[in-house]
């Protein structure tokens, strides 16, 4: 049943470019890196001391002012990220087409 509705499908290019049309943004593909940065280190981060809400703000925002001044994103998040699973990567995510992120984060990513 599933093929013979499969090969009856018929799609044209005027469809898929009315979709794309209709869903602007929905099906750019984003790469995306972070640095993350843990209050309680768990068995997910690395090994690292507790921080207070506000020595974690401050760790970031010490190294938000070290990128914005130009150091290497992928090295500062291989070496000072939390995030045990992605630091070895540079922070690197998984890619996520935008139709997946949510607005607010979508806004503020770099295209």
């Amino acid at each position: 049943e599933r093929n013979r509705l499969l090969l009856d499908a018929t799609i044209t290019q005027a469809q898929i470019a009315q979709r794309f049309a209709e869903r602007p943004g929905d099906f750019d593909e984003f790469r995306l890196s972070h640095l993350f940065i843990a209050e309680q280190p768990d068995s997910g981060a690395r090994a690292g001391h507790p921080l207070s809400p506000a020595q974690a703000l401050a760790r970031a925002q010490a190294l938000r002012r070290r990128v914005d001044a130009g150091a290497d994103f992928d090295q500062l998040a291989s070496s000072d990220s939390d995030d045990a699973a992605t630091a070895h990567e540079g922070g690197q995510l998984s890619s996520m087409f935008g139709l997946y992120l949510a607005k607010p984060f979508e806004r503020r990513c770099v295209r």
